[in-house]
């Protein structure tokens, strides 16, 4: 019999016609176990349990979800999802997939409201609901229903337009010492995400083609370009390493640096240098700012940045108005030819005396 106790609980596991079903028995106790497995086992043979909802709980959906992406995601990103899984299973844990409904989506949306919750923080939490059933409809094939598709989803206020003036920057620097100077000038010059730099290795680093090649968002990896400061400062990185760590950016243990710790760094050297309401995060923004205001297109941008859409970087547009003058200056030159063939076309007119 394919049981198995894994803690307190009872567990199933069923080859049958090339399809696994390995799942939770919710019980301790063995009696209760046997018979929950004799009857999975019977609706597996005749077909009927992959054709209806599995009686899982969101609890159960979630840790399975989380466990199945964390070789999948940045560490940040692993860490937004398990704060905001709190509130999903505090609210919707002890149901079943087939129990949730939009009315009680749209509910706990309300009440997160009235908790003062902002509408980013809210929409957040509704997307990692969202994503977890997508991912038990498409792969797991647990549910066919996703409550939270037909929510929609209240508008955001437009994304934080907060960068440096080079006045900031220097007295920003002024205040950074050591490995994080050099790491907030690399950023101020890539564009990188603050888990990219951390997760930085040398075999990423190419001096000779003055490339950076890095692993961001959805696993993806890009290779960006490194202007004069940029390089000048892994050209000193590359002369050294750590015994045991092939980061750039080790921590004194030859580990990657705890994201906590640098924010509380990069936060000190912030009030230090008398900055107002300015993040890590913000470093990326002043790279892409500076770009826009200096006429690069904002497809050239999204392509550094890593954004997959360029609808994305619309945020920068403002800042171009550079890029955009070259684009009417064309007009210019259409009337100055149009205007020069005409008058060459006409005819002479003569005029007798």
């Amino acid at each position: 019999m394919g049981i198995y106790k894994k803690g307190n609980t009872y567990w199933m596991i069923k080859q049958y016609r090339g399809k696994k079903v390995e799942r939770s028995l919710d019980t301790s106790v063995k009696r209760s176990a046997e018979e929950r497995y004799s009857k999975i086992v019977s609706e597996i043979v005749d077909g009927s349990y992959f054709q209806k909802p599995k009686d899982f709980t969101i609890s159960y959906l979630i840790a399975k979800y989380m466990e199945d992406r964390v070789s999948t995601k940045a560490s940040n990103t692993l860490a937004r999802d398990k704060s905001l899984r709190e509130h999903i299973i505090a609210n919707f844990g002890a149901y079943l997939l087939a129990e949730v409904t939009s009315e009680m989506v749209s509910e706990y949306r309300t009440k997160r409201y009235a908790e003062k919750k902002s509408v980013a923080t809210v929409n957040r939490e509704l997307t990692f609901l969202r994503n977890a059933y997508n991912v038990a409809i498409r792969h797991y094939k647990w549910c066919f229903v996703n409550p939270v598709s037909s929510l929609k989803f209240d508008g955001e206020k437009s994304g934080r337009d907060r960068w440096l003036t080079v006045e900031q920057e220097t007295a920003l620097l002024s205040k950074c010492e050591g490995r994080l100077h050099e790491i907030v000038r690399l950023v101020l010059n890539t564009g990188l995400r603050q888990d990219e730099v951390l997760s930085l290795t040398r075999a990423g680093v190419d001096l000779f083609r003055r490339t950076v090649t890095v692993r961001g968002k959805g696993d993806k990896i890009r290779t960006i370009p490194l202007n004069t400061a940029a390089l000048e400062i892994l050209k000193v990185k590359m002369k050294t390493r750590h015994i045991s760590s092939d980061l750039v950016f080790p921590s004194g243990a030859g580990t990657k640096i705890i994201r906590q710790r640098l924010v509380r760094a990069f936060s000190k050297a912030v009030k230090d240098a008398e900055l107002v309401d300015f993040h890590f995060h913000d470093l990326r923004h002043t790279f892409a700012t500076r770009l826009a205001q200096a006429g690069v297109d904002l497809y050239k941008i999204a392509k550094l940045l890593g954004h997959n859409d360029v609808s994305t970087t619309q945020r920068y547009a403002h800042h171009c108005p550079e890029s955009l003058r070259s684009s009417v200056d064309i007009l210019q030159n259409y009337y100055n030819f149009t205007t020069v063939a005409s008058d060459d076309e006409k005819e002479p007119v003569h005029v007798s005396g």
